[in-house]
């Protein structure tokens, strides 16, 4: 979606594909090694085969318990911890992205924002709310795809230079 990148941007590196390189390595260990490792245990556990073993997080802890009945808990644990990094890293991102937009005077009015919606968030019907992240996630795909494009020779050129001096 083009947010890790505000994050990346912050890195002081000599060439920008130097940084380029290493955070094509975070959604490969994060989906590549740690969902196939998860999805091994659901399948190895066989949960998946019972009707009523739930689906995403349920049905995770339900396959992490035929082994021990301490892994729900360390999930439980895990899903917090992210959660709260998630709430910090979405922060990051926004103000970056609404000091951006509206100026370093409106930072005040991003507080407001941002602490109601994740105190409104718990009112909200789940599948509701999913859906309205979903909705703002396509906001934010559809500039940074445009982006992309149009900056697609720029990507090319400083590609070709990192590879020339190395």
């Amino acid at each position: 979606l083009g947010t890790a990148s505000i994050t990346h941007a912050t890195a002081k590196t000599k060439h920008p594909v130097q940084q380029a390189t290493v955070s094509m390595l975070n959604p490969f260990f994060a989906t590549a090694i740690v969902c196939f490792l998860i999805g091994l245990v659901i399948v190895i556990s066989g949960v998946y085969l019972d009707v009523n073993s739930g689906n995403g997080v349920v049905l995770t802890s339900n396959a992490f318990a035929t082994t021990s009945v301490i892994f729900p808990h360390i999930l439980t644990f895990a899903i917090t911890i992210i959660a709260i990094s998630v709430i910090i890293n979405s922060y990051f991102y926004t103000s970056n992205i609404w000091l951006h937009l509206f100026g370093y005077n409106s930072k005040y009015y991003l507080y407001i924002v941002y602490i109601a919606s994740i105190f409104s968030a718990n009112f909200v019907n789940f599948e509701e709310l999913i859906m309205i992240a979903d909705n703002f996630f396509l906001m934010v795909a559809i500039p940074n795809v445009i982006g992309l494009f149009m900056l697609r020779n720029v990507v090319v050129n400083e590609i070709r230079d990192y590879f020339k001096k190395n």
